[in-house]
């Protein structure tokens, strides 16, 4: 049975994997064990490795990309390439010339030139920044 939550990723994602006529795959606990192990001693907050965790319970990311649109699995190294002992930012994915990252609470989508700067449009929730880029993108 889908949370509440994981019923509005649907909602996000579904149509797009429709289109391609591809199924939303969730991670399997082993795998979302290892992502909150290595998530918690990275020191990710609790509050967003459950987030996390409550999308790839959904879907294992999506991979490989769907009209432009590529999500990292929960055991992709990919996700911790941005962090490090300064720089503790989340690379999550991209969608054509954009990435989807977290830094510092929020959670961003743009130029990857944009990471480092303050001039920026961040989101409280991984669901709000997925439902603004889809609009931005033209995937919904």
């Amino acid at each position: 049975m889908l949370s509440p939550i994981q019923q509005k990723y649907c909602a996000v994602l579904q149509p797009l994997f429709a289109v391609y006529e591809e199924t939303l795959t969730p991670a399997t606990a082993a795998q979302l064990s290892v992502f909150k192990k290595a998530a918690a001693s990275a020191g990710l907050p609790a509050n967003v490795i459950a987030e996390l965790a409550e999308f790839y319970e959904v879907s294992n990311g999506v991979e490989p990309c769907l009209n432009g649109f590529s999500f990292h699995q929960c055991n992709d190294a990919l996700l911790w390439e941005w962090w490090d002992d300064k720089q503790q930012d989340l690379w999550l994915g991209s969608c054509d010339d954009d990435v989807l990252y977290w830094q510092n609470g929020q959670f961003y989508f743009g130029d990857v030139g944009d990471v480092n700067t303050s001039d920026k449009q961040g989101y409280s929730s991984l669901l709000d920044m997925l439902h603004a880029g889809f609009e931005f993108w033209n995937l919904v």
